[in-house]
C-alpha cells in the first residue's frame, strides 16, 4: 500500500514537468507549422512570379518576331538585333514546356493533392495560356515524364518531388 502512495506522489511530481515539456513541444510545433506555411506561401509566390514572367515572355514572342524585320534604319542598330535573337533563343526547354511545367507545379501546389494529367490539362486550359497543341494531354504527359526530377507519380496523379505527400491519394 505504501508503494502505491509513493509512486503516485512520484507521478504527481513528474506531471508538472511533463506538462511543461508538452507545452514547450506544442509551442515549438506551432512555430514549425507557421514557418512551414510561410515557406509554402513563399514558394507559391515565387512560382506565381515565375509563371507571370513566362506569360510575359509568351506575349513578347510574336512582337519580337515582327521586330526582327528590317526597319530601314541601316546596319548600325547598336547590336540590338543580336540581343533580340539571343533573348528569343530557347535555353534548353521550349517556352511551351516551361509554361506547362510552371502551371503544373502551381496547380499541384495550390490543390495540395496529387493531380491527374486531366486535372493539369484543365488547369492549363482554365489559365488561358495553354500552348497550342493537337494533343495537349500527350504534351503534358511528355513534359511531366521529362521532368521526373520535379514530379513523381502517385497512383494516377502527379505530385511535386521532395514535398511531403498529403494524406489524400489519387486512385
Amino acid at each position: 500500500m505504501m508503494e502505491k502512495a509513493s509512486s503516485s506522489v512520484g507521478n504527481e511530481r513528474q506531471h508538472p514537468f511533463h506538462q511543461q515539456f508538452d507545452d514547450i513541444l506544442e509551442v515549438i510545433d506551432e512555430r514549425i507549422a507557421k514557418q512551414e506555411e510561410a515557406v509554402r506561401n513563399m514558394r507559391a509566390a515565387l512560382e506565381a512570379e515565375e509563371l507571370a514572367l513566362e506569360r510575359l515572355k509568351l506575349a513578347r514572342e510574336p512582337l519580337a518576331s515582327k521586330a526582327d524585320r528590317p526597319t530601314g534604319r541601316g546596319r548600325d542598330s547598336g547590336g540590338l538585333s543580336d540581343v533580340k535573337a539571343e533573348a528569343r533563343r530557347p535555353k534548353g526547354k521550349t517556352t511551351a514546356s516551361k509554361v506547362i511545367l510552371e502551371l503544373a507545379k502551381e496547380a499541384i501546389a495550390s490543390a495540395s493533392r496529387p493531380l491527374t494529367r486531366s486535372d493539369i490539362v484543365a488547369a492549363l486550359e482554365a489559365s488561358g495560356t495553354a500552348p497550342a497543341s493537337r494533343d495537349l494531354q500527350s504534351l503534358v504527359s511528355k513534359v511531366l515524364w521529362k521532368n521526373r526530377d520535379t514530379f513523381q507519380q502517385v497512383g494516377n496523379g502527379y505530385w511535386l518531388k521532395g514535398h511531403p505527400l498529403p494524406d489524400v491519394q489519387v486512385d
